[in-house]
């Protein structure tokens, strides 16, 4: 683990990112759908869908702060990543003091789009060697 003034201090240069789907199809993931009732603590909601649509929302811990919410509209492709990697995330990175930045490392998960060849080859040039 890299020393940095002194102690270990990687964690606060350390982009954890992630995303998560959202859609209107009833295929959400429930673990993050709860009810709380006082009366009746097995309630359910009953849901009518009309129209299809999926958003998916990006968001990052950086240190203390969190960066984000980013709202990804249609399906994350490495194509549609590499777009926000390139446009978006450099602004909302604006917050960040520029040491940081210098030093960040860029965490993602393993999901298709963001190892695509043009997403890693984008990252290795922006974070060399990191």
């Amino acid at each position: 683990m890299q020393r940095l003034n002194g102690s270990r201090q990687l964690h606060r240069y350390i982009l954890f990112t992630d995303e998560a789907q959202f859609n209107r199809d009833g295929l959400n993931n429930t673990h993050n759908s709860h009810v709380w009732a006082d009366e009746n603590p097995h309630a359910t909601v009953e849901t009518n869908f009309q129209l299809c649509f999926s958003v998916n929302v990006w968001c990052v811990v950086l240190d203390d702060q969190l960066i984000g919410p980013f709202f990804l509209e249609g399906r994350l492709t490495g194509e549609a990543y590499l777009r926000f990697l390139q446009k978006e995330l450099p602004r909302l990175l604006e917050d960040v003091p520029l040491n940081k930045r210098g030093r960040m490392y860029f965490q993602h998960d393993g999901a298709p789009p963001y190892s695509s060849c043009e997403v890693t080859n984008f990252l290795n040039y922006r974070f060399p060697g990191r």
